[in-house]
């Protein structure tokens, strides 16, 4: 009986003894149709087609014992070239072609340590603030000028310019912070 589906001939352990020659012979015979359709199905890829027929004809000869003698030879390397053909655009329908890595440079992402240590270092940056300028970055980032100044019972021109002086300084330790990680990177 001949194996129908990939899978079956995939999990189907090769047989360790050679091919007799009626096999070869009808495979020989078959590889003409194998690379009409191959090409066919390839859209006249040359490269492609001798690729699915050298593969067909590799895994033919793997599992010849599946393939009863006297059948339709030609049907059943079709159904295993048509199969492996499947199992390829499958694989490839997600790639995109990326030869100059444009693609997977603007996927790339930050390893996460560096992220966590540069975390770290602005929260060590923030420590060091005192703590009237670290409670009035708070009072802002959860509401307004208007309400810090209320709460820490200053003006709200001074709130503004105190937090405008504050961000200044942390804008330049980060540049700092920058410039050496690119240093190091170098």
């Amino acid at each position: 009986m001949a194996l129908e589906t990939q899978r079956e001939i995939e999990e189907t352990p090769p047989n360790p003894e050679p091919a007799p020659p009626e096999f070869t012979d009808e495979l020989l015979e078959a590889r003409s149709s194998l690379e009409k359709l191959a090409m066919s199905l390839t859209n006249q890829n040359h490269a492609m087609a001798d690729d699915l027929v050298q593969e067909t004809s590799f895994r033919a000869l793997k599992h010849w014992d599946q393939y009863e003698i006297g059948t339709n030879m030609k049907a059943w390397l079709a159904r295993i070239l048509h199969n492996l053909h499947k199992s390829n655009w499958r694989k490839t329908k997600w790639e995109v072609e990326d030869s100059e890595s444009m693609h997977a440079e603007a996927v790339r992402v930050e390893p996460m340590q560096e992220s966590a240590l540069f975390a770290a270092q602005m929260l060590a940056e923030l420590e060091k603030l005192s703590p009237q300028d670290r409670k009035l970055l708070t009072l802002v980032a959860e509401g307004t000028h208007k309400s810090a100044a209320t709460e820490l019972g200053i003006p709200v021109g001074t709130a503004k310019s105190q937090v405008s002086r504050i961000r200044e300084l942390l804008r330049e330790k980060l540049r700092k912070m920058e410039s050496r990680k690119m240093m190091k990177s170098e």
